[in-house]
């Protein structure tokens, strides 16, 4: 454990990538109401959609944290992207990216910010707290997992 920050998933994220229907409104939801479920605090930090002359662009990004304890916090940030986005029928359709990043943000108070403060926190995190933060690296990845698979679901992309 080095630094504040400790990565689940690699720093630009797990994708999901699909081209086909879907429903737009429902992923939203579906990620939104994960967020609420976990006890996250989340921020909409981008939603934008564009009009394009193949389609709709459309660009949205979720940020979650939640306090475990008084030195580590469970971050989730969603992004997602469609691009050529239509309504087809009931439902749109489109090419889609969506990247999930996960991450535990270490002594967000900022109680080792000394001098030898770096050096102190290498040895409380690698020796005082090392098995704490591997069932928090276990737990964060097992929530992870569960709103990577229901958006792989609600796409109905069973591997």
């Amino acid at each position: 454990f080095k630094g504040n920050e400790d990565y689940i998933t690699p720093k630009e994220g797990t994708r999901i990538i699909y081209n086909g229907d879907f429903d737009f409104n429902k992923l939203c939801s579906t990620i939104k109401s994960w967020y609420r479920s976990k006890k996250f605090i989340m921020a909409e930090k981008e939603y934008t959609i564009k009009d394009k002359p193949l389609g709709k662009v459309a660009e949205l990004a979720w940020q979650g944290e939640r306090k475990q304890d008084t030195y580590t916090k469970f971050k989730v940030n969603i992004f997602m992207e469609i691009n050529e986005m239509k309504k087809s029928g009931k439902l749109d359709n489109g090419n889609m990216l969506i990247r999930f990043v996960a991450y535990l943000e270490l002594d967000y108070k900022k109680k080792f910010e000394s001098k030898h403060g770096k050096f102190m926190q290498d040895i409380y995190n690698n020796y005082l707290i090392r098995k704490k933060l591997k069932d928090y690296e276990d737990k964060l990845g097992d929530e992870l997992t569960e709103i990577y698979n229901n958006v792989k679901e609600q796409l109905e992309l069973y591997s």
